[in-house]
């Protein structure tokens, strides 16, 4: 099962699995690369990125916390995971 997208920006695809696992994380693909964030601690726990991205990407979750953690208190849901539009500030977090 492909888990439902989220968001993709700055050539991240951002996605949260119905079915994880403690604790609260985000799965991110990147250049085929894996990065997990812990969406409680907002921060890149597996994986790396570059600054730019990792900046931008923690930005956005930081922006969006509270619809996430809602996504992921309601994961099982069905619709319970919802999209979110991707950062539109220019040239990375601000």
């Amino acid at each position: 099962m492909i888990s439902p997208l989220i968001s993709e920006f700055d050539g991240m695809k951002v996605r949260m699995n119905e079915l994880d696992h403690e604790p609260t994380h985000l799965h991110v693909k990147f250049k085929g690369k894996d990065v997990f964030v812990d969406l409680v601690l907002m921060e890149i726990t597996k994986g790396f990125l570059p600054k730019r991205q990792a900046v931008t990407l923690l930005a956005w979750c930081e922006h969006n916390k509270t619809t996430l953690l809602r996504s992921w208190k309601n994961r099982l849901v069905p619709g319970g995971i919802v999209k979110i539009p991707p950062p539109n500030w220019k040239g990375g977090a601000k």
